[in-house]
């Protein structure tokens, strides 16, 4: 897409130039006095348009990408949660931090040293 509007803006600006050349590529001026700055601004409004119309092509593209994005981002995020769920891993509500699968049998093990405990003390 880029190369063919590289070329349609070289061509432009190639047939702007080209009925008042002489041999050496420069303009002459005295020839196309009277024509040269019309077709200069239509030339320039012209390109201009052309650009403020891809620009604005290219914003509406960019923004689509974007909620895109987000949208990805969002799914993503839905993704992790569900895998942190399937997984047994929640939130604490106090601490903020995480409570692994393991941690049940910490409390598991407290028992047994609290049983181990009060036997010795009999």
């Amino acid at each position: 897409m880029a190369l063919s509007n590289n070329s349609t803006l070289s061509t432009n600006i190639t047939d702007m130039n080209s009925p008042g050349e002489n041999e050496n590529g420069m303009n002459d001026i005295n020839n196309n006095n009277n024509n040269n700055p019309q077709d200069l601004n239509v030339f320039v409004t012209d390109l201009l348009d052309q650009m403020q119309d891809r620009f604005q092509t290219m914003g509406e593209s960019i923004l689509g990408k974007m909620d895109d994005m987000g949208s990805r981002i969002e799914d993503l995020e839905r993704s992790i949660g569900d895998l942190i769920d399937q997984a047994g891993l929640s939130e604490q509500a106090a601490g903020g931090g995480l409570v692994g699968v393991g941690s049940h049998n910490n409390n598991n093990n407290k028992n047994v040293n609290n049983s181990n405990n009060n036997n010795n003390n009999n």
